[in-house]
């Protein structure tokens, strides 16, 4: 699904009928300090200049409570996704 999504906002990003697109994903991350694994919320970003960029919140869930969570510090690294030029 992700992808079907990825490959839409590409073609409507190509094709000038939106200016940018994001999508938000349940991810597990490795840190680079560490090369620990970890829960992160990842933000994928896509511009229609050619810009790409993903954002990762990490994220612990507190216990046993299901809707509480401590929340680590926001880090980012280059999108992988392109737009396609006409």
């Amino acid at each position: 699904m992700i992808k079907i999504l990825e490959q839409t906002f590409i073609k409507e990003i190509s094709n000038g009928e939106l200016t940018a697109a994001g999508i938000g994903i349940d991810v597990f991350v490795r840190l680079k300090e560490n090369n620990e694994q970890i829960s992160a919320i990842e933000i994928r970003i896509l511009h229609s200049c050619g810009q790409s960029i993903n954002y990762y919140l990490p994220y612990n869930q507190k216990g046993e409570a299901i809707n509480e969570f401590d929340f680590g510090a926001i880090f980012s690294e280059k999108g992988t996704l392109v737009v396609l030029q006409k």
